[in-house]
């Protein structure tokens, strides 16, 4: 079942679906398995209720606010939250008031078992995520390879399930994952071309187009490199 529909919201390229691979993953059981995708889906108001969970590993990013958890807990989550949950482990989640979006894919295999060992984050516990194109992004990659190729490549698959894990870390990881503001990078590289030159803040400053005082503060933040 596959099922696909425009949507200006999502980056260029990248469209909504949901596609179950049952027939491959029955030929391809192994270290790693991606059992079914889905992108940008659309929900009715509703609670998913499964208490014996799946057989498979399931990762998912909401776009809007829903409800995670036992209801008696009401546990509720912010936009753009990411949450995954171990195989056969309770799946509650949704908002029965309103309509609501999300992503997600089933997988299974050793790898996908001995790469979540090392993840920081535990099972069943949303995170709030800056921005879910990269997670966007992977669903058509593993899509396309799923579906363009008569013998997908599960070294690819791995990887890119490897590159999505490191990004979701990052996402954690504030001091790692900031952005070092434009500003700052003009003036890091105005210092790497003009190092035999004397330079002054006021020129660094001019530079990056900030105050005196508000280059030294971003630059003590961001700026991390051999002298």
């Amino acid at each position: 079942m596959k099922s696909y529909d425009s949507d200006p919201q999502l980056p260029r390229n990248i469209k909504s679906l949901k596609c179950y691979f049952s027939g491959y993953t029955k030929k391809h059981r192994g270290k790693f398995i991606i059992n079914a995708v889905g992108l940008r889906e659309q929900m009715n108001p509703v609670i998913i209720k499964r208490p014996q969970g799946t057989n498979s590993w399931l990762f998912m990013i909401f776009y809007d606010k829903v409800q995670i958890g036992r209801s008696s807990e009401k546990d509720k989550t912010a936009q753009n939250s990411f949450i995954y949950w171990k195989s056969g482990s309770e799946h509650l989640y949704g908002n029965p008031d309103r309509e609501w979006r999300h992503s997600w894919f089933h997988c299974d295999g050793t790898v996908v078992k001995k790469m979540m060992e090392n993840f920081p984050l535990k099972p069943a516990t949303p995170i709030y995520i800056s921005t879910s194109h990269f997670f966007d992004q992977y669903l058509m990659d593993i899509y396309e390879e799923l579906t363009s190729y008569s013998f997908p490549d599960t070294e690819i698959q791995i990887s890119l399930f490897r590159v999505l894990l490191h990004k979701l870390m990052r996402g954690m990881n504030k001091c790692t994952s900031r952005k070092i503001p434009e500003g700052i990078q003009r003036a890091r590289l105005f210092m790497d071309s003009n190092y035999r030159s004397k330079l002054t803040l006021h020129k660094l400053a001019q530079t990056a187009a900030m105050s005196p005082l508000t280059s030294v503060r971003n630059s003590n933040h961001t700026l991390v490199g051999p002298p």
